[in-house]
């Protein structure tokens, strides 16, 4: 065989031996080596084939997911955890109104009271209630001689009773029969007695109660309409029929509201005044007034009497009532429980028993 790396020659051939279960190959000079008569060498297995990637269709083209076979699927991302619920607003409180004065301290003690004793005293008799007359704002005539007296006895009483300390205020209606009635009492209260004849229908000059008197149009009677000048057994409706038989002009009614609202702001103002005025003691205030007017006080304004109790308050008879009065109680108005002040009925409606017996006259025009 020629040795390896010798160029052959024209015709010359040269073998090679591959290995056992390979045989054989030969080239000639200028040729390439050929298996022509020896076996080729087993072919290489061809590698497998890769498995075709898959896909996979979801309902929108945004979510497609590529895997390989059915076991390898793309995981879906994990959804984002959902956000807590978010409670709804909750309401804002309605302001307060405006309030200047300073919060009160913590553990403070409650504001102190003050009383006001009103003592209401209606009128002594006249000519006309001796006849059962309504007299209203319309009739507006003097004491007859029993109520002038009426009214002297009650002014003793007072002087050792209820008024041991005079008053601290006296508030008397404008209309006549009221101011002889205060005129009697404070003769009265100055030592004169029932039995004795009073020097005149005035107010003594020297009398200590004097500079506390002030006269009010709030306190008059209320107007009563065509009942003014009738009998006290007409109702309203049969005394309008007279008047308009007679040719009556028109004349003034008051309803019992608003007989009732003058009277609550007489109390209001008076009371701002004992908050204002006078200090650490029980206020006492002499009311001289009438029979509506008092049915008004008890019933719509004190509030101390059931609206639906019938109330016979007779000449020269003493009603007294009481209201307590809290300081920083933001205003002195109202009734019974209402704007810081409560009132309460100390004794019997219409008391008699200021009056000396023999001149006690149980009547009324209402």
């Amino acid at each position: 065989m020629p040795s390896k790396g010798r160029k052959l020659f024209p015709g010359e051939v040269q073998k090679k031996h591959l290995g056992p279960g390979h045989g054989e190959v030969e080239r000639s000079k200028g040729g390439m080596w050929s298996s022509a008569d020896t076996p080729a060498p087993a072919a290489a297995p061809a590698p497998k084939a890769k498995p075709k990637t898959k896909y996979k269709a979801t309902s929108s083209f945004s979510s497609l997911s590529i895997g390989r076979g059915a076991a390898s699927k793309k995981k879906k991302p994990a959804s984002s955890p959902k956000p807590a619920a978010v409670p709804p607003p909750s309401p804002v409180p309605a302001a307060k109104p405006f309030d200047a004065r300073p919060p009160a301290p913590p553990n403070a003690p409650p504001p102190a009271a003050r009383t006001c004793t009103f003592y209401l005293l209606r009128h002594g008799e006249t000519a006309a209630n001796a006849k059962g007359i309504v007299q209203g704002q319309g009739l507006d005539g003097p004491l007859n001689p029993t109520g002038f007296r009426q009214a002297v006895g009650v002014g003793n009483s007072y002087r050792e009773g209820p008024f041991g300390r005079k008053p601290d205020f006296i508030f008397c209606s404008d209309m006549l029969r009221t101011r002889e009635t205060l005129a009697g009492v404070l003769l009265g209260y100055s030592g004169v007695t029932p039995s004795q004849p009073p020097p005149s229908r005035s107010p003594p000059p020297g009398s200590p109660l004097l500079p506390l008197v002030e006269y009010r149009g709030a306190l008059r009677e209320r107007a009563k309409g065509a009942l003014e000048g009738r009998r006290n057994d007409l109702t309203l409706e049969e005394a309008e029929e007279l008047r308009l038989k007679e040719g009556g002009g028109e004349v003034k009614l008051e309803t019992e509201e608003q007989l009732c609202e003058r009277l609550r702001g007489f109390v209001k103002g008076v009371l701002e005044g004992v908050l204002e005025g006078v200090k650490g003691q029980d206020t006492k205030v002499l009311v001289v007034t009438h029979g509506g007017c008092l049915r008004a006080f008890l019933k719509g304004v004190f509030k101390v009497v059931p609206d639906d109790t019938t109330v016979r308050v007779f000449n020269s008879s003493t009603t007294v009532v009481q209201v307590e009065v809290a300081e920083g109680a933001g205003g002195a108005g109202g009734a019974r429980g209402g704007e810081g002040w409560k009132a309460t009925l100390l004794g019997p409606v219409g008391d008699i028993s200021f009056i000396p017996a023999e001149l006690v006259t149980q009547r009324s025009d209402w």
